[in-house]
């Protein structure tokens, strides 16, 4: 089962100035697999056994950055999880589900 999210900014400004420097971080994640059109990242970790050539796709949009995880994977709770960490601690940005919902809150 798939699970969608969206990665979205308090100040898109930070995102514009940034996006290339998301897009080189993803490139250096451990599960990082292909990139297409350059705006689809795809990641796969190669010890999950399923026959997807990928189990995590990273869109950068124009003003947010989508996600579309195939699986509960270290893709997902690792790699992608990093990427997520670093952008909040340069900006706010928060992580919400295809419904609007928040995910990983800070619990501070």
């Amino acid at each position: 089962m798939g699970f969608e999210y969206r990665l979205t900014f308090s100040d898109p400004n930070w995102y514009s100035a940034n996006v290339a420097h998301i897009a080189d971080r993803v490139r250096r994640l451990p599960n990082f697999k292909t990139e297409l059109d350059g705006q689809e990242f795809r990641l796969k970790d190669e010890s999950v056994d399923n026959s997807w050539s990928y189990d995590l796709r990273i869109f950068l949009r124009p003003q947010t950055i989508d996600i579309e995880v195939g699986g509960q994977t270290p893709t997902f709770y690792s790699d992608f999880r990093s990427i997520y960490d670093w952008i909040r601690r340069e900006t706010s940005a928060q992580l919400v589900d295809d419904d609007g919902i928040p995910i990983w809150e800070d619990s501070s």
